[in-house]
């Protein structure tokens, strides 16, 4: 003899089967959300990371240029430097050179 469902049945199996379908939407919805933030929290960090990669470039490239400036600086200083003494060798031979001219045209002139 084949089994009879009520309908009384038939209306609490579809009742558990809403029940079931409802439950794995919202478990499915809360997976999804918890994914979501998941990709957003990733996402922040990343950019973080980036502005944070970033700015090391930059004061490194500020730092290059600083070192770069200096070491220019240091450079224009020696040869002001190095001028300034051929400039001071050059007078120190101009002086000498008259100073002997002078005492040559001294003596010539107590030989006379």
């Amino acid at each position: 003899m084949p089994s009879q469902i009520s309908g009384l049945d038939v209306v609490g199996l579809l009742n558990r089967l809403v029940d079931r379908q409802h439950d794995d939407l919202q478990q499915a919805g809360a997976e999804a959300y918890q994914r979501e933030r998941e990709v957003n929290t990733e996402a922040v960090q990343r950019e973080k990371e980036a502005k944070a990669e970033a700015y090391q470039r930059e004061q490194a490239a500020k730092a290059e240029a600083k070192a770069e400036a200096a070491h220019r600086q240091q450079q224009a200083e020696r040869r002001e430097q190095q001028a300034y003494q051929r400039e001071q060798a050059a007078m120190a031979e101009a002086k000498a050179e008259a100073k002997a001219e002078a005492l040559r045209r001294e003596n010539k002139s107590e030989v006379k």
